[in-house]
């Protein structure tokens, strides 16, 4: 697994995640969150790790080369 998210990538990801949390928090903790934790720890764990693996599929890096 070769990280293919540049730092902006990540962090754009991880604050919508933070997002996320936050609006599904709000109304309180409904059936909302089937729907919507698992995106929540798709971008929390691709943020994380650096490497997202639908960019990798497609042929996508956000990373410069080098």
């Amino acid at each position: 697994m070769e990280p293919n998210l540049c730092f902006t990538d990540r962090l754009l990801r991880a604050v919508l995640a933070f997002y996320l949390v936050s609006v599904l928090i709000g109304p309180g903790l409904t059936g909302a969150w089937l729907l919507g934790g698992l995106p929540i720890l798709v971008l929390v764990w691709t943020s994380a790790v650096g490497f997202c693996p639908l960019y990798a599929w497609l042929g996508i890096s956000s990373r410069r080369p080098g």
